[in-house]
Parts: C-alpha cells; sequence; structure tokens
C-alpha cells in the first residue's frame, strides 16, 4: 500500500488554456493508467504505457484529484489531492511547458519524511524546496506545530532527543519545547 503524499496545486494562465486543461483532467476515471491521462491532457502522445512507467511520466503511480475541494477563478485553477509516495511534480514541469502556465505545487507525506514546493513556468521548473517533514509543518504554521508537540511530548526519553529532533525551529520556539518537556517530566529547565 503507498503511502499518501498530500498535494495543493494552483495554476495560472489563460481561461481558454485552463478550461481546456480542466476538461482534460477530469477525465481521469476515463483512462485506467496515468500515462495514458497524461498523453490526453497534453493533447498528444508523448508517452507509451507499454515503455513508460507513470512513475518515471508524472512523479507518482496515481493522483486522485478531489475536484469537490478545487476552485476555478478567472486566470486561476486551483486543484488538491492525494498521489502514491510522492507528488506529481514531473506532470506539473510538463504542463507548464506545454501550455505556458505558472504553476505551484506544495506537497506533504510524513511516512517518506518530506513537505515542499515546486514552482514552474513556461520554461520549466523555476524552484524546488523540500525539507524534513517536520521541518516543512513548522514553516507552515509553527503554533500548531507547538500544539503538536504538547500531544507527542511523552514519546521523547530525553531533553537531547527533543533539542536533535527540533533543530530547526527557532531560539525562542526551542525555549518552549524546552519548557514543555521539562514540565511534562517534572524536570528543571536548563540554563
Amino acid at each position: 500500500m503507498a503511502n499518501n503524499c498530500y498535494n495543493w496545486v494552483s495554476i495560472q494562465g489563460d481561461d481558454d488554456t485552463l478550461d481546456i486543461l480542466e476538461s482534460r483532467m477530469k477525465d481521469y476515471d476515463k483512462f485506467d493508467n496515468l500515462t495514458d491521462w497524461t498523453n490526453h491532457i497534453l493533447g498528444k502522445k508523448v508517452f507509451d504505457r507499454t515503455k513508460d512507467s507513470p512513475y518515471d511520466v508524472v512523479g507518482t503511480r496515481w493522483w486522485d484529484i478531489d475536484w469537490h475541494a478545487s476552485d476555478r477563478e478567472e486566470g486561476y485553477i486551483t486543484i488538491q489531492g492525494d498521489s502514491a509516495w510522492g507528488p506529481p511534480t514531473l506532470l506539473m514541469e510538463l504542463l507548464s511547458e506545454r501550455f505556458n502556465l505558472e504553476i505551484k505545487i506544495e506537497f506533504e507525506e510524513s511516512g517518506s519524511d518530506f513537505g515542499g514546493y515546486c514552482t514552474y513556468d513556461g520554461s520549466g521548473l523555476l524552484e524546488d524546496y523540500t525539507v524534513p517533514y517536520r521541518q516543512w509543518i513548522y514553516e507552515q504554521d509553527s503554533s500548531h506545530y507547538l500544539e503538536r508537540f504538547v500531544e507527542e511530548v511523552e514519546y521523547y526519553e530525553s531533553l537531547e532527543d527533543v533539542l536533535n529532533e527540533h533543530h530547526f525551529v527557532s531560539k525562542r520556539d526551542l525555549l518552549e519545547l524546552t519548557k514543555i518537556y521539562a514540565h511534562e517530566n517534572k524536570q528543571k529547565i536548563p540554563s
């Protein structure tokens, strides 16, 4: 069974192109493999499903887009959904180049320990930022991260473990984590 990678994608471009793209992407259920679906979206046969694996073509084995949680506005589409093991970053690059679109995909996968984003324009990949999952969650919402730590504090065997595993947080937040750990374990905070 695959680890689910959660993806949020924003696509910007001209409305005629976005209408075509959205219509083709919604045909996902008409295809029994990602390679043929990708060819359909691109509007031309680029890949051969007998030779090209979906992972090599798209960046994942499947992508379950939740169209109910998606949004379409003038010049803009946002879509989200989970995929197998990794984000469909290769597909995003193909789409940006083929249709001259600006695309940003954000993704997170706790089981494989990563989170991040990639941005693309008509020339391809502009930025690829990937960090360990906990760091990504912290960067997205540090206050929520601290709240989650309270729920997980009992699983840390020592203050040293806390300090080592949370090396990416700010000094202020690291002090807060130390206080939480010390309080839960009835220890004095080291100076």
